[in-house]
């Protein structure tokens, strides 16, 4: 999937290619890699909201024989041939007016942006139907279940219609129908855009603040409701954008999270043993704690730990309790706070999590990082095993780190547009941060033997 932006924000024109595993935008400041990354964020999160707005009219006429015959039989691949290109074109022109939402601005900041989702290969979304099992139920009150059921290789859909007699219906069948719509919309939609999850670059503030935040904002509502026609205090209602007002809301469900055990754990693990030296906990009031492994009987508070920790106690915590197969991750500035040698360890670990079958967005200036990665496409070259063998064992790189370069994305902002950068199975260049280096080393250089070398 290609995802087109022009006129957002200091962008002019950007496209990327999504359906690379990982995407690495780079570029110096203020050329709108940020909104960029939001915006995407935002497109996979209203994707899975948008369905209960929309609807296929001829699936409300295949459904409507189930009060009459109990079941209705919907062949998904057939539904999702004729409407593909509708459920594409409907989100779109939705999202863009969603936009103002994702980063709580003005709807006149976005009046000149344009919007484009492009499907090359539609044949991803046509295996992903083939391969779902589903044998789930909805509950209408007390007397009413609809039950869809799919097996493994088949493209029907069973729907099936129970009511029980004895007692009174409460829903009208119309509702019964747009909700069972709904429901299979929201799944097409879900086999095209993925579960999403957000580190941005605010996390330690959030981390540190998140209960003061959340009081202030309830104080914020509360005063809405006792003056719900002042302008004023609407506006100061919606400051923060939706990738930090739903980090805020993960930072105040830790409590309720943390009762859920993701099969991705293992992350965290690594996390906490490679970088952190320590143990990320939550306690049954929700509060974080840090207790490194050189002490025994050590809690610390979040706000009494190293920025590393706050920086990076929020995937921990994603890993641990929340990841789910193929999510989609963004991580604003892995190396946030990180030294060089962290640095090049939360490169493995993301190629780590992009072989385990997640998609990862990383926006970063680290030139350490984008070296590490780097060297994980060159030790995947074939040809030459026990040469690679030996480097890895040198260096310490295991398999599972290593990249395919064709399944990388990287692209470089500045001048208000993206300009997509080659990666082969050397990895890619980023001439701003090169040119820099050379700048630092030639100054050093003359630097040096100008005034030391007397």
């Amino acid at each position: 999937m290609k995802f087109s932006v022009t006129d957002l924000g200091y962008l002019q024109k950007a496209q990327i290619d999504l359906s690379k595993d990982l995407l690495v935008l780079c570029g110096t400041n203020n050329t709108g890699k940020t909104y960029f990354a939001y915006s995407i964020y935002g497109l996979y999160k209203f994707s899975k909201t948008f369905a209960n707005s929309y609807s296929i009219p001829e699936l409300k006429e295949e459904l409507s024989g189930i009060f009459v015959n109990g079941n209705a039989e919907i062949n998904l691949e057939k539904l999702f041939e004729l409407n593909k290109s509708k459920l594409v074109d409907h989100l779109t022109e939705e999202f863009k007016a969603y936009l103002p939402t994702v980063f709580a601005a003005e709807k006149e900041q976005f009046s000149a942006t344009k919007i484009k989702i492009q499907f090359d290969d539609y044949s991803l979304i046509f295996n992903k139907i083939a391969e779902l099992e589903l044998d789930n139920s909805l509950k209408f009150g007390d007397n009413i279940t609809v039950r869809f059921l799919k097996q493994r290789n088949s493209a029907i859909l069973g729907i099936v219609y129970l009511e029980e007699q004895n007692i009174t219906n409460e829903f009208p069948k119309p509702l019964i129908l747009q909700i069972v719509s709904s429901k299979i919309v929201e799944l097409f939609y879900a086999l095209m855009f993925n579960n999403m999850f957000i580190a941005p670059a605010e996390r330690i503030a959030i981390n540190i603040f998140s209960r003061e935040l959340s009081e202030r904002r309830n104080k914020i509502v509360d005063a809405l409701l006792e003056y719900k026609d002042n302008k004023k205090t609407l506006e100061q209602a919606s400051r923060y954008s939706l990738p930090i007002r739903e980090s805020l809301d993960v930072a105040e469900k830790l409590e309720l999270l943390q009762k859920s055990k993701s099969e991705f754990s293992y992350f965290s693990d690594i996390l906490e043993k490679e970088l952190l030296q320590g143990k990320i906990k939550v306690t049954k009031q929700g509060e974080v704690k840090f207790s490194p492994f050189k002490t025994t009987n050590l809690n610390l508070g979040i706000h009494l730990t190293a920025s590393m920790v706050k920086s990076l106690s929020n995937l921990v915590f994603y890993f641990r309790h929340i990841a789910k197969p193929n999510d989609f991750i963004i991580i604003d500035e892995p190396e946030l706070n990180l030294h060089p040698d962290n640095q090049r360890k939360i490169a493995r670990i993301i190629a780590m999590v992009v072989n385990a079958g997640f998609k990862v967005l990383i926006s970063t200036h680290s030139d350490y990082i984008i070296r590490e990665l780097n060297n994980l496409m060159m030790l995947n070259k074939k040809g030459n095993e026990k040469l690679v063998s030996k480097l890895m064992k040198k260096y310490s790189y295991s398999a599972n780190m290593l990249l395919d370069h064709n399944k990388v994305g990287s692209y470089l902002f500045s001048n208000n547009t993206v300009e997509e950068l080659a990666v082969s199975n050397s990895g890619f260049e980023v001439s701003t941060i090169d040119h820099e280096i050379n700048i630092l080393n030639n100054s050093a250089r003359e630097i040096y033997f100008a005034l030391m070398d007397e």
